[in-house]
């Protein structure tokens, strides 16, 4: 079947196939190499290298079965149109300066005595969900979820191993309050993303999202607060506060002035570039590296680091690739094959536009680069079906971010598997506030289809 596109171009069903092709292969290989015990001592390497092989030949696919009038010339510039997008750019940025300010903390010990630090200040009893609260709180603050995920992962391994809590319960626990922060944050990019795009008022889009993130915060601190774990000794308390002196406390400046400076607002590579040198200043003022070491080593932090090159390069051809499949009109036949007749029904109306916007973002690794290239279409969605503007993109911003964790090869995923040594499997299962976000999100569907 044919579809005519808004453009007088045709979507035909190949368009849409490098959607299944993805899928279907990385599917098959992922749980192949699982189920045969492939990885060895390479899991988080392999993890980040099946993505990429993934994405490399649905490329060549999407090059192979293009609209037939595009010379080889013209597919290469939809692809490289896609590769140097702004947005694109920007976080791969983003992400360098952070993975390599993560690197320089770690030599300065600041990691170290934020780990005490909270061990001394956190109950014990209560580490878990507060470090979800703790995670929300940042989540609010730092523009980026990143780099929020960033910086408190290796603080939060730390105090896993000092407590004998499951990695992956903690690294869970970290990850939904990202989330939950990024669906509350008047900071976040995501949010910013939509109303730059839409002239929505962002303030009215998370008014409306409150509505599934209270019931869905609230049931995550409980559930969490019913696991156990080892709790210290008081005598252990005295020792800690003794390990501490004016050094070490001056070592977690720079976590203070990157707090500090996203409350101002100034720009968040530019807080990334400072706060990495004042940690380089009192790196050397300490001696925990010399002047030459840095000038050798700065950068070890991102380019040492395979995983987390295969994770940039990663970025880079999955949204050439979405970019050349949006060109050839994939995602138009998607919506036509979608497409109901007209409705009463809200039910199906808000299902629809959920719906989609998971199936368009099962190939994008990134967040903010999906609602900024998804949402023309789901305006489309919100107009023809009559959807209250600010509840649709409420709808669109809670799907758009969550459904990253779910997927086992988005960036966030990907990055704590990696810092954690953990595995996806391992992770999911303890992701409780996104599966509570999904299932009140549903239910806020259902309810609102009957007001």
């Amino acid at each position: 079947m044919i579809i005519k596109k808004h453009n007088d171009t045709v979507a035909t069903f190949s368009d849409f196939s490098p959607y299944l092709l993805f899928s279907t292969l990385y599917t098959i290989l992922y749980y192949y190499i699982i189920k045969n015990n492939y990885f060895h001592n390479s899991l988080q390497s392999l993890m980040s290298g099946l993505p990429l092989f993934v994405v490399f030949v649905t490329i060549l696919h999407v090059f192979a079965t293009s609209k037939k009038h595009l010379n080889l010339n013209n597919k290469i510039d939809f692809f490289l149109d896609g590769v140097t997008n702004y947005p694109l750019i920007f976080h791969s940025f983003i992400f360098m300066l952070s993975t390599n300010l993560n690197f320089i903390l770690a030599k300065t010990n600041s990691v170290t005595t934020a780990v005490t630090i909270g061990l001394i200040v956190i109950p014990s009893s209560w580490i878990i969900p507060s470090f979800f609260l703790f995670s929300s709180f940042l989540s609010i603050i730092i523009p980026s979820s990143l780099v929020t995920i960033i910086t408190i992962i290796p603080i939060s391994y730390g105090i896993a191993c000092s407590l004998n809590i499951n990695f992956a319960l903690m690294t869970a626990t970290v990850m939904s309050g990202v989330l939950c922060g990024t669906h509350i944050s008047l900071h976040s990019d995501t949010i910013k993303a939509i109303g730059k795009s839409t002239q929505s008022n962002f303030v009215e889009i998370i008014k409306e999202s409150l509505y599934i993130v209270i019931p869905s915060f609230i049931g995550t601190i409980i559930l969490l607060s019913q696991f156990k774990h080892s709790i210290l000794d008081p005598s252990i308390y005295i020792q800690l506060k003794s390990s501490l002196f004016l050094q070490d406390y001056i070592t977690i400046i720079p976590y203070l002035l990157l707090i500090l400076n996203c409350i101002i607002g100034i720009n968040l590579l530019i807080n990334l570039l400072i706060v990495s040198l004042i940690g380089i200043i009192i790196g050397i003022l300490y001696g925990n590296f010399l002047f030459c070491d840095i000038i050798c080593t700065m950068f070890d932090g991102f380019c040492g680091q395979k995983a987390l090159v295969n994770l940039v390069v990663l970025s880079l051809f999955s949204f050439g690739l979405i970019k050349m499949i949006y060109n050839n009109g994939g995602f138009n036949y998607l919506l036509k094959k979608l497409e109901i007749k007209t409705t009463k029904n809200k039910y199906l109306k808000e299902f629809i536009l959920v719906f989609v916007t998971s199936i368009m973002n099962m190939m994008i690794i990134i967040d903010t680069l999906s609602i900024n290239l998804f949402e023309p279409f789901i305006t489309k969605i919100i107009k023809k079906y009559n959807i209250k503007p600010t509840r649709g993109m409420s709808l669109f911003h809670i799907t758009t971010t969550t459904i990253q964790l779910f997927l086992p090869y988005t960036l966030p995923i990907l990055l704590v598997t990696y810092l954690t040594h953990t595995s996806y499997k391992e992770i999911i299962i303890y992701m409780i506030y996104p599966m509570l976000i999904s299932l009140f999100t549903i239910i806020s569907i259902s309810i609102n289809s009957i007001i």
